[in-house]
């Protein structure tokens, strides 16, 4: 397994990273023909190689390449930072019931680039959401200051307990690593349409109101949170122009119309027996 700082299939194309905001430095891009042919080795001619561990990934914020038995690492153990009322993100678990709100309108999407164009669309790389705070179709959650590195490897989810006051919504995630000059980098996302939320196959509508775990699946992380900075989660309902827009109305993926839209207004719990919460895995003493 490879796992790198590239855009939709670079690991099958070039190789090369995708910095944006951040300076990925030298080994973030890989030789790519060279990994083809150690492949080949191996498992065509049986030449043993130790260019072949089982993981491989590219750590951002060192930016150093970092090997593994498996993913995520079997030396990484899971941790959850819980949302809380006063958007904060802590590690302890809430201790009181707590709730925030905010209102999506699909005929005005909250957009996850900050300038759109006719251009194609640029890959997920890291860029600075301060656009996006700014909305109030968004809810954030800071966590504190890093005394010490935090180095996240493996799948990344987020489950949200909430409600909507419509049919059927979208609710996203997107994680960031907020540096010392305030700069809040985008380093992974998630969004799931709620109807979808048991099942791909059979969608279920939501009963306006009515509260609903909903698990978040996020992309993949390879990624140091060093210290002085901070993690942050923006929950939102689009990331537009990467995924369509719900329209909140229930209508199915393409059958809505013109004008076809609800506006809905979402709410994110947390309490002490369902807390909302980020969850990912961490390794500590890594050497690279």
């Amino acid at each position: 397994m490879l796992v790198g700082a590239w855009g939709h299939g670079g690991a099958c194309t070039t190789g090369r990273a995708i910095e944006g905001a951040l300076d990925l430095g030298s080994q973030a891009s890989i030789d790519l023909p060279a990994v083809w042919l150690a492949w080949f080795d191996r498992w065509l001619r049986g030449v043993a190689s130790d260019a072949m561990p089982p993981v491989r990934y590219f750590a951002m914020g060192v930016n150093a390449r970092r090997y593994a038995d498996a993913w995520p690492p079997s030396d990484a153990s899971e941790q959850a930072f819980y949302l809380a009322a006063d958007g904060s993100l802590s590690a302890e678990p809430p201790t009181t019931s707590s709730s925030r709100s905010f209102d999506f309108d699909p005929a005005s999407p909250t957009p996850s680039i900050e300038h759109l164009s006719s251009d194609p669309l640029d890959d997920w790389s890291p860029r600075d959401l301060g656009f996006l705070e700014r909305r109030s179709d968004v809810l954030v959650y800071t966590g504190e200051l890093m005394e010490d590195p935090l180095e996240i490897a493996g799948p990344v989810h987020l489950l949200l307990q909430a409600s909507c006051s419509a049919a059927d919504t979208d609710f996203a995630g997107i994680l960031a690593d907020v540096d010392p000059d305030g700069r809040a980098i985008f380093v992974s996302h998630g969004i799931l349409r709620a109807s979808f939320r048991e099942s791909l196959s059979n969608p279920t509508p939501l009963v306006p109101g009515e509260r609903y775990s909903l698990p978040i699946e996020m992309a993949d992380l390879g990624h140091v949170f060093l210290p002085g900075h901070r993690l942050r989660l923006i929950v939102t309902s689009c990331l537009f122009p990467y995924y369509h827009p719900n329209p909140n109305t229930g209508a199915s993926y393409g059958e809505e119309r013109e004008g076809d839209y609800a506006v809905a207004s979402q709410t994110v719990f947390s309490n002490p027996t369902r807390p909302s919460c980020l969850t990912f895995f961490v390794r500590s003493a890594v050497s690279s």
